[in-house]
Protein backbone atom coordinates (compact mmCIF):
# COMPACT_ATOMS: atom_id res chain seq x y z
CA UNK A 1 0.00 0.00 0.00
CA UNK A 2 1.35 3.36 -1.03
CA UNK A 3 1.14 6.11 1.61
CA UNK A 4 0.82 9.55 0.01
CA UNK A 5 1.49 12.51 2.29
CA UNK A 6 -0.37 15.68 1.28
CA UNK A 7 0.48 19.08 2.71
CA UNK A 8 0.37 22.78 1.98
CA UNK A 9 0.03 26.15 3.68
CA UNK A 10 -3.25 27.80 4.58
CA UNK A 11 -5.60 28.22 1.57
CA UNK A 12 -3.13 26.48 -0.75
CA UNK A 13 -5.76 24.13 -2.22
CA UNK A 14 -4.78 21.09 -0.19
CA UNK A 15 -8.38 20.22 0.72
CA UNK A 16 -9.41 20.37 -2.94
CA UNK A 17 -6.68 17.85 -3.80
CA UNK A 18 -7.74 15.61 -0.90
CA UNK A 19 -11.36 15.71 -2.10
CA UNK A 20 -10.23 14.76 -5.61
CA UNK A 21 -8.47 11.66 -4.26
CA UNK A 22 -11.43 10.78 -2.05
CA UNK A 23 -13.84 11.03 -4.98
CA UNK A 24 -11.69 8.50 -6.84
CA UNK A 25 -11.96 6.02 -3.99
CA UNK A 26 -8.69 6.57 -2.17
CA UNK A 27 -9.09 6.61 1.64
CA UNK A 28 -8.13 10.01 3.10
CA UNK A 29 -7.04 10.69 6.65
CA UNK A 30 -7.84 14.37 7.27
CA UNK A 31 -5.82 15.62 10.24
CA UNK A 32 -7.86 18.82 10.58
CA UNK A 33 -11.14 16.90 10.74
CA UNK A 34 -9.60 14.56 13.30
CA UNK A 35 -8.66 17.55 15.47
CA UNK A 36 -12.29 18.68 15.33
CA UNK A 37 -13.41 15.22 16.48
CA UNK A 38 -10.85 15.06 19.26
CA UNK A 39 -11.91 18.49 20.55
CA UNK A 40 -15.63 18.05 19.91
CA UNK A 41 -18.29 17.10 22.47
CA UNK A 42 -16.92 14.32 24.72
CA UNK A 43 -13.79 14.20 22.53
CA UNK A 44 -10.75 12.28 23.70
CA UNK A 45 -8.60 15.43 23.88
CA UNK A 46 -11.13 17.56 25.77
CA UNK A 47 -10.20 16.65 29.39
CA UNK A 48 -6.48 17.22 28.81
CA UNK A 49 -7.11 20.57 27.09
CA UNK A 50 -9.48 21.74 29.84
CA UNK A 51 -6.84 20.87 32.44
CA UNK A 52 -4.32 23.16 30.70
CA UNK A 53 -6.49 25.99 29.40
CA UNK A 54 -9.19 27.98 31.21
CA UNK A 55 -12.60 29.07 29.94
CA UNK A 56 -12.51 27.28 26.60
CA UNK A 57 -15.48 24.92 26.75
CA UNK A 58 -16.62 21.82 28.58
CA UNK A 59 -16.58 18.06 28.25
CA UNK A 60 -20.20 17.80 27.10
CA UNK A 61 -20.00 20.71 24.67
CA UNK A 62 -16.42 20.31 23.47
CA UNK A 63 -13.70 22.92 23.10
CA UNK A 64 -14.58 26.45 21.98
CA UNK A 65 -11.94 26.81 19.28
CA UNK A 66 -12.21 30.59 19.17
CA UNK A 67 -11.63 30.89 22.94
CA UNK A 68 -8.76 28.39 22.82
CA UNK A 69 -7.25 30.16 19.82
CA UNK A 70 -7.05 33.41 21.77
CA UNK A 71 -4.96 31.64 24.42
CA UNK A 72 -2.49 29.96 22.08
CA UNK A 73 -2.29 32.47 19.25
CA UNK A 74 1.06 34.25 19.52
CA UNK A 75 1.95 32.24 22.65
CA UNK A 76 4.59 29.66 21.67
CA UNK A 77 4.61 27.86 25.03
CA UNK A 78 0.83 27.51 25.07
CA UNK A 79 0.86 26.31 21.47
CA UNK A 80 3.48 23.68 22.34
CA UNK A 81 1.30 22.51 25.24
CA UNK A 82 -1.69 22.14 22.92
CA UNK A 83 0.34 20.33 20.26
CA UNK A 84 1.73 18.05 22.97
CA UNK A 85 -1.83 16.97 23.68
CA UNK A 86 -3.13 16.72 20.12
CA UNK A 87 -0.25 15.32 18.09
CA UNK A 88 0.08 11.97 19.93
CA UNK A 89 -3.69 11.46 19.74
CA UNK A 90 -3.70 12.23 16.02
CA UNK A 91 -0.83 9.74 15.53
CA UNK A 92 -2.86 7.05 17.34
CA UNK A 93 -5.90 7.65 15.14
CA UNK A 94 -3.72 7.70 12.01
CA UNK A 95 -2.27 4.30 12.96
CA UNK A 96 -5.80 2.89 13.28
CA UNK A 97 -6.68 4.35 9.86
CA UNK A 98 -3.59 2.82 8.22
CA UNK A 99 -4.21 -0.58 9.81
CA UNK A 100 -7.79 -0.56 8.53
CA UNK A 101 -6.69 0.48 5.02
CA UNK A 102 -4.17 -2.36 4.90
CA UNK A 103 -6.79 -4.86 6.03
CA UNK A 104 -9.06 -3.61 3.23
CA UNK A 105 -6.17 -3.99 0.78
CA UNK A 106 -6.26 -0.35 -0.32
CA UNK A 107 -3.78 0.34 -3.11
CA UNK A 108 -2.99 3.78 -1.71
CA UNK A 109 -4.08 6.17 1.03
CA UNK A 110 -3.79 9.92 1.48
CA UNK A 111 -2.55 11.50 4.70
CA UNK A 112 -3.80 15.10 4.61
CA UNK A 113 -1.51 16.77 7.15
CA UNK A 114 -0.94 20.56 7.22
CA UNK A 115 2.19 20.10 9.37
CA UNK A 116 3.46 17.04 7.50
CA UNK A 117 7.12 18.04 7.59
CA UNK A 118 7.01 19.94 10.87
CA UNK A 119 5.70 16.84 12.71
CA UNK A 120 8.01 14.48 10.77
CA UNK A 121 4.97 12.55 9.51
CA UNK A 122 6.64 12.48 6.09
CA UNK A 123 8.94 9.70 7.34
CA UNK A 124 6.06 7.19 7.13
CA UNK A 125 5.07 8.32 3.62
CA UNK A 126 6.20 6.73 0.37
CA UNK A 127 5.75 10.01 -1.50
CA UNK A 128 4.81 13.58 -0.52
CA UNK A 129 2.69 16.14 -2.38
CA UNK A 130 2.75 19.88 -1.78
CA UNK A 131 -0.22 22.05 -2.77
CA UNK A 132 0.79 25.45 -4.15
CA UNK A 133 -0.94 28.64 -5.24
CA UNK A 134 0.34 32.20 -5.79
CA UNK A 135 0.38 34.42 -2.72
CA UNK A 136 -2.31 36.80 -3.99
CA UNK A 137 -4.70 33.87 -4.50
CA UNK A 138 -3.92 32.37 -1.09
CA UNK A 139 -4.72 35.74 0.50
CA UNK A 140 -7.97 36.03 -1.46
CA UNK A 141 -9.06 32.51 -0.51
CA UNK A 142 -8.09 32.84 3.15
CA UNK A 143 -9.89 36.15 3.67
CA UNK A 144 -13.15 34.48 2.61
CA UNK A 145 -12.98 32.28 5.70
CA UNK A 146 -14.97 33.18 8.84
CA UNK A 147 -13.06 35.09 11.54
CA UNK A 148 -10.06 35.63 9.25
CA UNK A 149 -8.25 38.93 8.89
CA UNK A 150 -5.08 39.88 7.05
CA UNK A 151 -3.16 40.22 10.32
CA UNK A 152 -4.33 36.80 11.48
CA UNK A 153 -3.43 35.25 8.13
CA UNK A 154 0.09 36.65 8.23
CA UNK A 155 0.54 35.46 11.83
CA UNK A 156 -0.57 31.95 10.85
CA UNK A 157 1.82 31.94 7.92
CA UNK A 158 4.70 33.00 10.17
CA UNK A 159 4.08 29.94 12.34
CA UNK A 160 4.18 27.57 9.36
CA UNK A 161 7.17 26.35 7.41
CA UNK A 162 7.60 28.46 4.29
CA UNK A 163 6.62 27.17 0.87
CA UNK A 164 10.26 27.44 -0.23
CA UNK A 165 11.37 25.14 2.59
CA UNK A 166 8.50 22.71 2.05
CA UNK A 167 9.19 22.55 -1.67
CA UNK A 168 12.73 21.36 -0.95
CA UNK A 169 11.31 18.44 1.04
CA UNK A 170 8.29 17.50 -1.10
CA UNK A 171 8.54 14.93 -3.87
CA UNK A 172 5.88 16.59 -6.04
CA UNK A 173 4.26 20.03 -6.18
CA UNK A 174 0.70 20.49 -7.42
CA UNK A 175 -0.37 23.92 -8.67
CA UNK A 176 -3.96 24.71 -7.63
CA UNK A 177 -4.18 28.28 -8.89
CA UNK A 178 -4.41 27.60 -12.63
CA UNK A 179 -7.88 26.07 -12.65
CA UNK A 180 -9.39 22.75 -11.58
CA UNK A 181 -8.81 21.09 -14.95
CA UNK A 182 -5.08 21.84 -14.85
CA UNK A 183 -4.87 20.51 -11.29
CA UNK A 184 -6.59 17.27 -12.25
CA UNK A 185 -4.26 16.76 -15.22
CA UNK A 186 -1.29 16.98 -12.85
CA UNK A 187 -2.86 14.49 -10.45
CA UNK A 188 -3.85 12.06 -13.20
CA UNK A 189 -0.27 12.10 -14.47
CA UNK A 190 0.89 11.15 -10.98
CA UNK A 191 -1.60 8.28 -10.78
CA UNK A 192 -0.19 6.97 -14.06
CA UNK A 193 3.37 7.41 -12.79
CA UNK A 194 2.50 5.46 -9.63
CA UNK A 195 0.49 2.86 -11.60
CA UNK A 196 -2.62 3.62 -9.56
CA UNK A 197 -5.07 4.36 -12.37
Amino acid sequence: MRIIGLTGGIASGKSTIASWFSYRGFPVFDSDKMVHRLMGPKGIAVPAILSKFDDCGGYETGIDRQALGKQVFGAPNALRDLEGILHPLIAEQRAVFLKSARQQRSRAVILDVPLLFETKTDVICDVTLLAWAPEFLITKRALLRPHMSLDKLRAIQKQQMSFADKSKLADETIATGLGYAYMTRQLNRLLCKWQLR
